[in-house]
């Protein structure tokens, strides 16, 4: 049986792990958490584009892609400063913003959408994501090759892809 489970702990107590199980439908089939500054958002590609949603529930958000549809991906939270020059919209007045890479199944495009109000709130209704570039892979991989996990870890913005 799969599941999902959600741990925390305040960040100047390790020791205090604490875990609690997720209902079955609350973490979909390749979901991400995209995490940073103290907050979380999560993420699953769909048919229409990328569902984002609080790990808390609510309200569901599917921003559309530019570009191919995206079969996995990974992000991170992180200050809009950082990132400025990959956000298409230029007119934001957001501090916090979600970096997003995806996997269209031959690349690894890269995006930023603004987050509406901090690092655990989605990006606006209507926001497209556009990526700018996408991370040279092609070298490093067989063309039987596929991602089968990718990692963006936030305070570096490192990222890391497992091949299959």
């Amino acid at each position: 049986d799969g599941g999902a489970v959600r741990a925390t702990a305040p960040l100047q107590d390790a020791a205090s792990w604490a875990a609690e199980e997720l209902p079955e439908d609350a973490v979909p089939s390749g979901a991400a958490a995209l995490c940073g500054g103290g907050g979380c958002v999560m993420a699953a590609p769909t048919e229409g584009g990328l569902s984002l949603w609080a790990p808390s529930g609510g309200a569901e958000r599917v921003l559309a892609i530019q570009g191919a549809a995206w079969r996995a991906v990974a992000g991170a939270a992180v200050a809009c400063q950082a990132v400025e020059g990959m956000l298409a919209d230029v007119a934001h007045n957001s501090t916090w913003c979600l970096l997003l890479v995806g996997w269209d199944g031959s690349q690894l495009p890269v995006a930023a959408v603004p987050l509406s109000a901090g690092p655990d709130s989605l990006p606006r209704d209507g926001a497209i994501i556009a990526p700018v570039f996408d991370v040279p892979l092609n070298a490093l991989r067989q063309p039987s090759d596929a991602v089968a996990a990718l990692h963006l870890e936030p305070s570096q913005g490192r990222l890391w892809a497992v091949l299959a």
